[in-house]
């Protein structure tokens, strides 16, 4: 850096022919690559780019290929958030067919027995793939995000080199020096030196640990005095062989679930199908505390949990065809750059628990602006990268109250049940695009937004306004609603049952085309529509609907209410059931007036103060192995023409407790789904 005539410093600048080494061909050394590569042709530049990357090329993957595919594993469970998906098409690099493994169609957070479960919003994506080799045993392992990426970047003109880089120096012009292993012996070595050095070799060089005392650290710590690693905490993920029966019932579908069990201290863990395979991610005390000889009973203990169990039919091989042990980094470095060279990817910083190749390209990007805009000394890089390190140490700060209270509301039974009823609440009450509170558990579980926006949200009075009404009062007066009617949910996952609100209407229409409750276009005075999607055969699911008022049945018993067929067989035309009533004029029949398909059953009210209306069960396909039970309540209340009579039922309507209705329901809808899928993973098991 020479010396300005006002005594300031002139930046060091990338020359016209400048070589700049990579060490690590991860995706924060491709997105590296690719990003100053793209800015040296914008800006009319000659720049030599050299990747090396010590994982050994197995062979190319097509006839004309500039890059090998790579051994190994990148301790990585592989999803592609919708954030990065933008990122990606932006950056014309969007993932072709053989790379994407699933796409998600929802993710589901699982707190201490409820399960919430939100549809990807429309125009956002989120995916999966394979970021290495392994399981080594798996169709295609060559076609690999991190082997996609490092062919992009070769494609734009990087040059690809397979050696260990173990020591990292300075030449007598303070340039920097890489010398690397060019073979497996480590007999032979070379060295290049170039105008700067970008280090993406990550957080888990050696097996998935950070080794202080490999060669190339060792050399790091003379190089960059200064630099100081972020911290990391272990993680547990491994690959569970899957049947296409498993990955069908389980398509689209991505789970975080955020408890384990009293001996089991999970803190976050989430289940990711791909093609052949379920990738299981683990975070918590147990994986922390144990040993890797550990892992392996860490994981069946995991999969044998009662919630856990009933995600995966009872034919998954819960034998790990792989298991590691990476380090996911929790913090953000220290100087983190110096003369001529810059850390960058996830031995920087990683967005919190939560998408660490975007994090890759955050650093990448900004490194690669930097060094073509500013210069490549370490004042230029002080004020050209650091800023934007410093902005992702404060968000991971912000990172760290949000995912603290959200183990605290989903590990607590209380506190889980009151987010679940608030946003249940709020989907049958809010329209599409108002929902604040499913907004916000979206961008927590997807990571579609920064920590501190979403921590902002979390504390916006109107975010505590629908906590407090729909969650808080609304579960209150559910629980007295639940132990009037003796309704035990001991055993039972709590999962939404109501209808979005936008979707009532079309139910509505829907539902009026089987039956006729006041003539076309009329909607009764009480309608109430729930829906629950269970994993089982329709046909189970319609035996246990016939079991509609039989003695042994195991749902819709509450108390005070006695509920018995008192004519015909389950399922049968004409088969009347009687509801019993402590006040007698309250009490009804319905009798089962039509089945439409083997998939309807239409029960009309043929007495009592509900006359004339209808409860219909509805059994609708939703893909091979899951059918979406749905019912349907309408009905009009009494208008005798008696005044004082007519006044009375009135007041009636007025007071009418619905929302008994709809605790009943749910309670009985999570009870049915709960016995299906019981008798449908008993039979997985068994066959």
């Amino acid at each position: 850096m020479s010396q300005l005539r006002d005594g300031s410093q002139k930046a060091t600048v990338l020359q016209d022919g400048a070589t700049v080494i990579v060490v690590g061909g991860g995706p924060g050394g491709a997105f590296f690559a690719i990003g100053l590569l793209k800015r040296a042709r914008q800006s009319g530049r000659k720049i030599n780019v050299v990747i090396i990357e010590k994982k050994r090329a197995l062979r190319f993957s097509g006839s004309v290929q500039s890059v090998c595919m790579r051994e190994g594993c990148n301790y990585c469970a592989g999803g592609i958030s919708p954030r990065l998906t933008d990122v990606l098409d932006e950056e014309d690099l969007a993932l072709p067919d053989d790379i994407l493994q699933s796409e998600f169609e929802s993710l589901t957070v699982h707190g201490d027995w409820k399960n919430i479960k939100l549809p990807v919003p429309e125009g956002r994506r989120m995916s999966s793939v394979f970021r290495g080799s392994r399981p080594h045993n798996r169709p295609l392992r060559y076609e690999n995000f991190d082997a996609f990426m490092l062919e992009k970047a070769a494609d734009l003109g990087a040059t690809v080199i397979t050696g260990e880089v173990h020591t990292i120096h300075y030449s007598d012009d303070r340039k920097p020096v890489a010398t690397w292993w060019t073979d497996a012996s480590k007999s032979k070595e070379e060295s290049l030196k170039g105008d700067f050095l970008a280090l993406a070799a990550g957080v888990n060089r050696i097996g998935g640990l950070l080794d202080k005392d490999d060669p190339l650290w060792r050399s790091l710590r003379e190089f960059m005095p200064e630099f100081r690693p972020p911290k990391v905490r272990k993680a547990l993920i491994c690959e569970l062989a899957a049947d296409d029966n498993c990955l069908q019932l389980m398509s689209g579908e991505l789970h975080f679930i955020q408890y384990g069990s009293k001996t089991l201290k999970v803190e976050m863990s989430s289940l990711m199908p791909k093609a052949g395979y379920i990738t299981v991610v683990m975070l918590g005390q147990c994986v922390d505390r144990a040993s890797p000889a550990d892992n392996q009973q860490i994981i069946r203990e995991f999969l044998e949990l009662p919630h856990i169990r009933r995600l995966l039919p009872g034919k998954v091989d819960i034998s790990p065809l792989c298991l590691c042990n990476p380090n996911m980094t929790v913090g953000t470095a220290k100087h983190p750059y110096g003369h001529r060279t810059a850390v960058i990817g996830d031995l920087v910083f990683a967005r919190l628990y939560k998408d660490g190749i975007l994090s890759s390209y955050l650093t990448a990007s900004a490194l690669a602006d930097c060094i073509m805009d500013k210069g490549v000394d370490k004042r230029s890089l002080a004020k050209g990268y650091w800023p934007v390190i410093k902005r992702s140490r404060r968000d991971t700060t912000y990172g760290r109250f949000v995912f603290l209270l959200s183990r605290v509301a989903f590990g607590h039974r209380i506190l889980s049940r009151i987010l679940y009823q608030a946003i249940s609440f709020e989907r049958r009450n809010k329209p599409h695009g108002k929902r604040r509170l499913a907004d916000l558990l979206w961008k927590m579980a997807s990571g579609d937004d920064s920590y501190g926006r979403i921590l902002a949200l979390m504390f916006h009075p109107a975010a505590l306004w629908a906590i407090l009404v729909g969650g808080v009062l609304v579960s209150a007066r559910d629980y007295v609603t639940e132990r009037m009617f003796g309704l035990k949910w001991k055993g039972l996952m709590r999962h939404p049952t109501a209808i979005p609100k936008e979707v009532l209407d079309e139910q509505h229409h829907h539902f009026a085309e089987i039956v006729d409750i006041e003539g076309p276009g009329k909607r009764p005075e009480f309608e109430s529509m729930y829906s629950i999607e269970i994993r089982g055969p329709e046909e189970e699911i319609l035996r246990q609907v016939g079991k509609f008022g039989d003695s042994d049945r195991e749902y819709l018993r509450p108390r005070m209410v006695k509920i018995r067929r008192t004519a015909g067989q389950p399922n049968t035309i004409g088969s009347v059931i009687t509801y019993g009533l402590p006040f007698r004029c309250l009490g009804f029949s319905i009798v089962l007036e039509r089945i439409i398909d083997q998939r309807r059953l239409v029960y009309r009210v043929k007495n009592g103060f509900a006359k004339g209306g209808v409860l219909v069960f509805e059994i609708s396909p939703v893909r091979k192995g899951i059918n979406l039970l749905s019912t349907y309540v309408g009905f009009n209340f009494p208008k005798p023409k008696n005044p004082i009579r007519w006044i009375a039922w009135r007041m009636f309507k007025l007071a009418f407790p619905g929302f008994v209705h709809n605790v009943i329901w749910n309670h009985s809808l999570c009870s049915i789904k709960h016995i299906v899928e019981r008798e449908a993973w008993k039979s997985d098991r068994s066959s």
